[in-house]
């Protein structure tokens, strides 16, 4: 897990993106413990559609959804580190 966290730590995103996802990730760890359908399909994979989806937007592709990167980046705060929804909660 520390290996995710590293690679979270350098990655490099607008602050608002990245508000959003903590706001998202504070909200999830608000409610009941339950599997997170995003985080079970494993970390790589949400690694491999984040930077996909930076990709897009970063050239302006018409089909970049900020929505769905808010969504992966959340999953990816939530999955990074159990102590992170601690953290978001308090």
């Amino acid at each position: 897990m520390s290996d995710i966290t590293a690679t979270l730590a350098t990655l490099r995103r607008p602050k608002l993106l990245v508000r959003a996802a903590r706001f998202g990730a504070a909200a999830l760890a608000r409610r009941p413990a339950k599997p997170d359908a995003m985080a079970a399909r494993g970390l790589t994979r949400l690694l491999e559609e984040e930077d996909a989806l930076n990709q897009a937007r970063v050239t302006g592709q018409a089909g970049y959804s900020p929505t769905r990167h808010v969504e992966v980046l959340t999953a990816l705060l939530n999955a990074a580190d159990p102590a992170l929804r601690l953290a978001a909660t308090l």
